[in-house]
């Protein structure tokens, strides 16, 4: 009877150590990104190796209602480039689903009382696959909106980046891509709120976002979270242990009950 205790256990152990384990994914309710849960872990500052690119602050915040996340230019003379790691935010799975992407954008003057001004950039992607090689190449499409000359905060606008060719789409192949929306220089400082960030498949239908949960990253490129696809070998063996010491104690029991 000891031993069968000790088991079972041990089997409890192991199970309540997977429970932790293994990678778990939010999924949001409507299937976009809306940052309610504060979470922005898969998104940094593009700033290593460019020498043009602003290191603007992220954070998630109040805005209009709800959670949005802020973007506060540090230097307006340069250009932020605000990098979604898309293998972090959709499933690895589903990225070659995806042919358009929208995202909610409202641009604020630090101070309060500027007019921030015109707004336009563009909306990048691209990819690698496991080797290294480009999948897709890169691409871009300019973008304007939202504008405001008067007011020191625009109105709301959807900027959308379609993925038309399929040079510019993601495929079942693509490891890491990106999602780059850089906004051109503008003498006014700036912040710029993103809400609701969307993909959508051929015909339309949302391809579901799903992202690990954590603490978002210091805003620099290559530390975001990591992907659950490359962690999953801990918790299979975890219950391949569970299960081997679950059959041992059963094992157990049946001897005992045959005596």
């Amino acid at each position: 009877m000891k031993k069968i205790k000790i088991l079972a256990a041990i089997c409890a152990a192991a199970l309540a150590i997977s429970a932790f384990a293994v990678p778990t994914y939010a999924v949001t309710g409507d299937g976009c990104v809306d940052f309610e849960d504060g979470n922005f872990s898969f998104i940094t500052m593009k700033v290593e190796g460019e020498a043009d690119a602003d290191a603007s602050e992220l954070s998630v915040v109040d805005f209009n209602g709800s959670k949005a996340l802020s973007v506060k230019v540090v230097d307006a003379t340069k250009v932020p480039k605000i990098w979604f790691h898309v293998e972090q935010i959709w499933a690895p799975a589903d990225l070659a689903k995806i042919k358009r992407i929208t995202v909610d954008c409202t641009v604020a003057s630090q101070d309060g009382t500027t007019a921030p001004g015109w707004n336009g950039g563009s909306i990048g992607v691209d990819g690698l696959n496991a080797a290294g090689d480009a999948d897709p190449a890169w691409s871009q499409g300019d973008y304007t909106g939202p504008e405001e000359y008067e007011a020191a905060v625009s109105p709301t606008v959807t900027l959308e980046r379609k993925l038309l060719l399929p040079t510019n789409m993601w495929t079942e192949t693509t490891a890491t891509g990106q999602l780059l929306i850089m906004r051109w220089s503008n003498t006014v400082p700036a912040i710029l709120y993103f809400d609701n960030l969307t993909a959508y498949d051929a015909d339309g239908n949302i391809v579901t976002a799903s992202y690990p949960g954590g603490a978002a990253p210091a805003s620099d490129a290559g530390t975001a979270a990591t992907p659950s696809a490359s962690t999953g070998n801990t918790p299979a063996i975890i219950m391949a242990t569970v299960m081997l010491l679950a059959g041992g104690t059963a094992l157990v029991s049946r001897r005992r009950n045959r005596k």
